[in-house]
């Protein structure tokens, strides 16, 4: 069952970049430090804007945590960073955490009614029209584990989900954004993940 999460969680899945800015910063330094698998410079750099509230570097740290690249393997700290990122709106971690909720992975215990709200939620969030398929797929496949009257209490917990951004972001931030460097500093500007493949969906 972890096999499962693993290959969701690690496929392509920090190929992340900033849509509308051509100016590199420190999270694409950390995204170039990754990809040259400099994982502690990529650890030092997102760290810190991880700890700033940016949710994409929540979710590379998380991932780092979850594999163990520059740090040793830790799911409590993994889940850590994916809460945080997923509890911005970060549709990525929204899946991850359905994924560990459904099969008992990052040290959660397994929890059909909270894989069918965070899978929902992510369907809802994705902009990546690949992402918010996959996450419709998992849901319904969740779906079919649950009795009528989990269902119903999963899609109450959706629809009174609310965002919990970081102090740092602005309060002006539209419905499904998140907070990265672009906000903290500058305010609301559009950011998403470039890459449609940084989630596989269940074969």
């Amino acid at each position: 069952m972890k096999q499962r999460i693993t290959t969701r969680i690690t496929s392509g899945v920090l190929a992340l970049a900033l849509t509308g800015t051509a100016v590199a910063g420190p999270f694409e330094d950390g995204q170039a430090a990754y990809m040259r698998d400099d994982y502690a410079e990529a650890l030092r750099l997102w760290g810190q804007l991880a700890d700033q509230g940016d949710a994409r570097a929540q979710f590379g740290v998380g991932k780092m945590y979850y594999i163990g690249q520059g740090v040793r393997r830790n799911y409590a700290q993994a889940d850590e960073w994916f809460q945080k990122a997923a509890d911005q709106g970060f549709a990525y971690a929204q899946f991850n955490l359905g994924a560990a909720y459904e099969d008992g992975g990052l040290g959660v215990p397994q929890d059909y009614a909270l894989a069918y709200m965070w899978f929902s939620l992510a369907s809802s969030t994705a902009i990546n029209t690949e992402l918010r398929e996959m996450a419709v797929q998992n849901r319904d496949h969740v779906a079919a584990k649950m009795t009528p009257a989990q269902i119903d209490e999963a899609q109450r917990m959706a629809r009174e989900w609310k965002p919990r951004l970081p102090p740092s972001c602005p309060t002006s931030m539209r419905a499904g954004a998140h907070c990265d460097a672009s906000n903290v500093r500058r305010g609301p500007m559009s950011a998403d993940i470039a890459n449609p493949s940084d989630a596989v969906a269940r074969a």
